[in-house]
């Protein structure tokens, strides 16, 4: 996994800017935290997670199944936590 792009510029947070991106998101509406706790806890990209439809979410099973643009394919992430099942419902 590359840390960096090829301009030296970090391709990902650090776990301070990860705490400020949740703390952030929490003071959002329901929609908007939603979607920013979503992209946090399952590292999707913002083009895969606007293709998240309903049919993708099982609340009984506590999953999300996320299409892959990249690899053309879906995976079915891992059981969200409770906490992260209900900010869906």
């Amino acid at each position: 996994m590359r840390l960096h792009d090829t301009a030296g510029n970090r391709l990902y947070l650090n776990a301070g800017e990860r705490a400020a991106f949740l703390a952030a998101a929490r003071r959002q509406g329901a929609r908007d935290r939603t979607l920013c706790e979503t992209l946090h806890w399952t590292g999707c990209r913002a083009s895969e997670l606007l293709e998240i439809t309903p049919a993708r979410v099982d609340l009984s099973g506590g999953t999300i199944t996320i299409r892959s643009l990249k690899k053309r394919r879906d995976a079915a992430g891992a059981p969200c936590r409770s906490r992260r099942i209900m900010s869906i419902r």
